[in-house]
């Protein structure tokens, strides 16, 4: 819920912004996005770190199944996973290596277009001449 509150926040002072004559538009919803897929992500991790023991703990309570042992490992492993995390996704360090890795990885694959492309027009050639 305090996440929404910051997003609608993070928008009502956009929308200021706007009207004063504070910066572009444009700047302003880039902002924007990287907030949400900034709230997005600590929403998810936060949830897949605690689903987990939310529903062992239902089952618990209904008698399927003995989660005795589990809690042990939820309470030593996964959920300090969650404070180990965030720190790391309130920094900028996850957001510039993800940044690094999708530019690393736009040249990887434009690296292998350019050797599929002369391969073929290798292919090509040697195809010509054997005609």
């Amino acid at each position: 819920v305090s996440y929404i509150l910051i997003n609608f926040t993070a928008r009502k002072s956009s929308s200021a912004l706007t009207k004063e004559g504070g910066p572009t538009a444009e700047k302003i919803n880039k902002r924007n996005r990287k907030l949400q897929r900034k709230i997005t992500i600590i929403i998810m991790t936060d949830f897949f770190c605690w689903i987990p023991f939310v529903l062992v703990s239902i089952l618990h309570y209904f008698g399927v199944l003995d989660a005795t042992p589990q809690y042990e490992v939820f309470s030593i492993i996964v959920l300090p996973i969650n404070a180990v995390i965030n720190p790391f996704l309130y920094s900028e360090i996850i957001e510039s290596t993800a940044n690094k890795i999708w530019k690393g990885s736009k040249a990887i694959v434009q690296f292998f277009k350019k050797i599929n492309e002369s391969s073929s027009k290798t292919n090509d050639t040697e195809m010509n001449e054997i005609e």
